[in-house]
């Protein structure tokens, strides 16, 4: 016997929208799940909505509630929960509308995910005439699904609401455990996710644009209705003030420059607006300062290093698997691992295979393949508060996470630079070349490693490491210089923490032809000027590299495009990029 689908009720709330509701409804009853309520709720519309809702009586999953007065917008959301009958709820406003497969795909994902308790996806924009004109990316939207995993408490404060309500699917039990929408403040949808974040309930998130949202002057939520008056920033407050306590600090650790950051981004935002209130701008300076002091209460607290290794997996099959088996093969159980694909590729099953455990993750990017892009996407998803990173071919001791949790567990311990080693592999399985951290393996180098650190980027990504609140304090990878990013965050890095020295070597290998970042470009020695500018340094060892580098770069573009096909001319290129001296010896791996 078939099992009956549970109900879901959609629940369209309106008032005086008559000129759009009927494409609301249209797009709720064009589902194309079988076992649908939609229920309109009516707050006493003065114009045609009543007689508009009766065109679609015929249909018996059509419900309407129609009150006796306005009792206000987030009342009118509740009274619809009152009584809407489903196992699953979900939201539509008048002036939006459904794509046909957002409760279908929507159930089958929370069917297929019990642990989740609410997905929720992208958008459309229209304009009042539902032209597309656009797809909703907020900050907090990571350019990819993930399922569970994330920090949702801490990010909605440092992101805002990135979760759009048309887009939901909710158990309907949520409103049951966790009470009603607040209705006492417009942003009831940023409040209730909030409140469910800190009760841990997981969220979930599909890209894939699910409703359209239109965009225009009347709606609430709208730059003359909730900036102008200062609602914004009044209700983050309000945010903070209900849900920042002593019990919640530590759920901000890593991420408290972020909360004040946004609390000032959205000041902003309001007086530019045209909303100043002295009041109102002391609560927030008054919140920036309790924001630090719980930051510096999270650093005196002892902390349990859990990483977070980001593996960028490229299209080498026989390299990532290398990589995610030195990963399984770490003594160290406690980790997880986000595999970044490229578009159109998929490793999730080979992660399943190499880990049955479920301590790697598939992350299938949606858009853009620069590294610092697929780095930060990675980063706004991590669960992690120490973050490391793999390119494809990286291979690590099995006992290189015990040692590098170890060095974080020291007091100040934020950066963690590890030894490195280099193979290049012309394609036929001999590595022909090898190289090393400046070309010098001794005790002088690592006495002597920050004053070099500024000369080129010679340390790859594969080698750092960084705690969750040194990302935190210096931001994220710099998307506009692809090639230099992980350098340039190492410097914003050292100039705020010192350097801890990892003596493990890791191990990296690339394959001639397909070396990610050795693509040389023209606009790389003014970068590499403006990065030299940004950090200034009066070592004459450090400006003598500095120029040695520059000249390189300079001399290499002047050559014509690059298509190195041996040792020497791949050791030249390589030496180039990346500013450190190569061995060219062949050695087997």
């Amino acid at each position: 016997m078939e099992m009956r689908l549970p109900l879901i009720s959609i629940i369209i709330t309106t008032y005086n929208y008559a000129h759009t509701v009927g494409t609301a409804i249209r797009s709720a009853l064009a589902q194309d799940y079988p076992n649908l309520e939609v229920l309109v709720v009516d707050n006493a519309s003065t114009d045609a909505t009543p007689a508009l809702v009766k065109t679609f009586a015929r249909d018996p999953r059509l419900k309407y509630v129609r009150n006796p007065e306005n009792i206000g917008m987030i009342p009118n959301h509740n009274e619809g929960l009152r009584h809407a009958r489903g196992e699953y709820v979900a939201f539509l406003s008048a002036d939006d509308f459904l794509m046909q497969h957002f409760v279908s795909r929507s159930y089958a994902f929370l069917q297929a995910h019990p642990e989740i308790d609410v997905l929720y996806g992208a958008t459309y924009f229209v304009d009042k005439n539902e032209r597309f004109f656009g797809i909703r990316q907020m900050a907090g939207q990571p350019l990819c699904a993930y399922e569970g995993g994330r920090n949702e408490f801490a990010a909605l404060f440092t992101d805002g609401c990135y979760m759009c309500f048309p887009t939901m699917l909710m158990r309907r039990d949520l409103y049951e455990r966790y009470g009603m929408l607040d209705e006492a403040i417009k942003a009831a949808d940023y409040e209730i996710v909030l409140r469910w974040a800190e009760a841990g309930v997981r969220f979930a998130y599909d890209p894939e644009p699910v409703a359209a949202v239109r965009i225009h002057d009347s709606q609430q939520s709208s730059f003359a209705n909730y900036l102008a008056d200062g609602g914004d920033i009044k209700e983050f407050l309000y945010f903070a003030k209900k849900f920042i306590r002593p019990e919640t600090e530590e759920r901000l650790a890593g991420y408290e420059s972020r909360v004040a950051g946004h609390a000032r981004t959205r000041q902003a935002m309001n007086q530019n607006a045209g909303y100043a209130d002295a009041d109102v701008a002391a609560q927030v300076d008054a919140l920036v300062a309790r924001v630090e002091e719980i930051r510096q209460r999270n650093i005196a607290r002892p902390r349990t290093p859990r990483p977070t290794i980001v593996v960028l997996a490229g299209n080498i099959v026989p390299l990532l698997a290398e990589t995610l088996e030195s990963l399984v093969a770490q003594r160290h159980r406690d980790w997880e691992a986000l595999v970044v694909q490229n578009p159109a590729t998929s490793f999730a099953p080979l992660a399943r295979y190499m880990d049955p455990q479920g301590r790697i993750r598939a992350v299938e990017l949606i858009g853009g393949v620069d590294e610092p892009l697929r780095l930060n996407t990675a980063l706004k998803i991590a669960s992690g508060n120490v973050y490391a990173f793999a390119h494809a071919g990286t291979v690590w001791p099995a006992d290189h996470l015990e040692k590098l949790l170890e060095a974080f567990e020291a007091p100040n311990a934020e950066v963690v630079v590890s030894r490195n080693r280099v193979a290049i592999d012309q394609g036929a399985g001999e590595c022909t070349v090898r190289m090393r951290l400046h070309n010098v393996d001794d005790a002088a180098v690592w006495a002597n490693l920050e004053p070099l650190l500024g000369a080129a980027p010679a340390i790859p990504l594969d080698a750092l490491a960084f705690s969750q609140r040194a990302y935190d304090r210096v931001g994220a990878f710099n998307e506009s210089i692809p090639v230099f990013a992980g350098w340039e965050i190492l410097l914003r890095l050292c100039t705020l923490y010192p350097i801890v020295r990892l003596e493990s070597t890791v191990e990296l290998r690339e394959i001639l032809g397909f070396a990610d970042g050795h693509v040389l470009t023209a606009a790389m020695p003014s970068v590499a000027r403006a990065i030299f500018s940004a950090y200034p340094s009066h070592d004459p060892t450090v400006a003598q590299r500095r120029q040695t580098y520059l000249r390189g770069l300079e001399a290499a573009l002047a050559a014509g495009p690059q298509n190195p096909t041996g040792a020497e001319q791949l050791a030249a290129l390589h030496a180039i990029v990346t500013g450190a001296n190569v061995i060219a010896a062949p050695v087997q791996v």
